[in-house]
């Protein structure tokens, strides 16, 4: 059943197709890109093309949609008779009304009976392009995603499939949305016809910004300091994990690569192999400065400790301010301007509530975090 986690030949599976993608992958970040500070010349556009390229128009798999099977799948994104005690929807956690932009902005989610997961709600946008899904990348697709939170003890809460099939079938206008979006079957309210039709509208969930008029050939979409930033970002390394249209989502890396980060075993508690301890799937950085907070277990709401963090963790590197601030800059164009960071109308606010301003365009001033990690002490950001 697409519910059940995937077997460990499938995890097999996906780690074959990660090492394939990230050998196919241009990672030579070592070689620094040097050129008048500003400007976008030839060896920078070049880099760009081979570590980036560019975002596909569709995603994997959207060539079997049809569009009553994405109309579907839209209402049923909204839809929050998926859920025990129906009070969430997908879009409880991953809003896209009002042009969120795919995450409830919590420290880890939050389930229909008021329980925390130990995992922030990665955003819904762009996820198809990924490699696999959730943190641990514990499924394969879309569709093995969308039947994870409903059955969720912790999220929706819903005994089986089966009982949410039952629910849909009698909510009026599902029957007949059902049969137009899978016609021929003769019971088409299922929960894998659920899932397919949910996913469905998750692969237009597409979204660009600048950075993608930039990477189309305008060299007018970047100002001067973004460009340095998109320098910095190359040059210091950072696209050795975060790399691809949706700059990372591609592969798994440990955390923890020159200092010791061991608070959680990540991929290992799935797969069970003694590589995958402290593993997780490096996370896509489109609308990452609409996103927060930050990693896994939403310990972090500032970027710009979050990139000197990784910086420190990844790379062995106390970045610059300048660096930082610069690549700050850079990840202002991965969003989309027509995305918000309003959270869900629906959501109150709580003690684990990202509460700091979200970073849609940096400010003057000083932008500082009081959170004190072990393993590095945070600076005073100047913008």
């Amino acid at each position: 059943m697409l519910g059940d986690l995937i077997s460990q030949a499938s995890a097999q599976s996906i780690a074959k197709v990660q090492k394939k993608a990230a050998k196919s992958q241009v990672m030579d970040a070592s070689r620094t890109v040097k050129a008048v500070p500003g400007t976008p010349d030839g060896v920078l556009l070049m880099q760009a093309h081979a570590l980036f390229g560019k975002l596909p128009a569709t995603m994997p798999g959207s060539e079997k949609d049809t569009p009553a099977m994405i109309a579907l799948g839209k209402k049923l994104y909204f839809e929050k008779a998926i859920s025990i005690n129906k009070t969430q929807a997908c879009n409880s956690c991953h809003p896209i009304g009002n042009n969120g932009a795919g995450t409830d902005h919590l420290k880890t989610g939050k389930g229909a009976l008021g329980k925390s997961s130990d995992r922030n709600d990665p955003s819904t946008m762009n996820a198809g392009f990924q490699i696999a899904q959730f943190w641990d990348g514990r499924t394969a697709t879309l569709e093995e995603q969308a039947q994870g939170p409903p059955l969720n003890p912790i999220e929706m809460g819903m005994p089986d499939g089966k009982s949410i099939a039952v629910r849909l079938k009698g909510i009026i206008p599902y029957p007949v949305e059902f049969k137009k979006a899978f016609p021929g079957e003769k019971d088409p309210v299922t929960f894998d016809n659920f899932a397919k039709a949910v996913a469905a509208f998750e692969r237009t969930l597409i979204t660009r910004g600048r950075f993608d008029r930039f990477m189309d050939g305008d060299k007018q979409a970047l100002t001067a300091q973004e460009i340095e930033g998109m320098r910095s970002f190359i040059n210091v390394g950072c696209v050795k994990c975060h790399s691809g249209p949706n700059l990372g989502g591609m592969t798994f890396q440990k955390i923890g690569v020159f200092h010791e980060y061991t608070k959680e075993l990540g991929r290992f508690e799935f797969t069970k192999l003694e590589s995958d301890k402290y593993v997780f799937k490096v996370p896509m950085l489109r609308n990452v400065t609409l996103t927060a907070p930050y990693f896994h277990n939403g310990e972090v709401g500032n970027l710009a400790e979050a990139v000197d963090l990784m910086g420190y963790l990844q790379l062995n590197n106390q970045l610059k301010d300048e660096e930082i601030n610069n690549i700050l800059r850079f990840m202002t164009t991965l969003a989309d301007a027509e995305r918000t960071t309003a959270p869900p109308k629906e959501e109150k606010a709580s003690s684990d509530a990202w509460v700091t301003p979200l970073i849609t365009d940096i400010p003057q001033g000083v932008y500082f975090s009081p959170k004190v990690y072990q393993c590095f002490t945070p600076k005073v950001y100047h913008f």
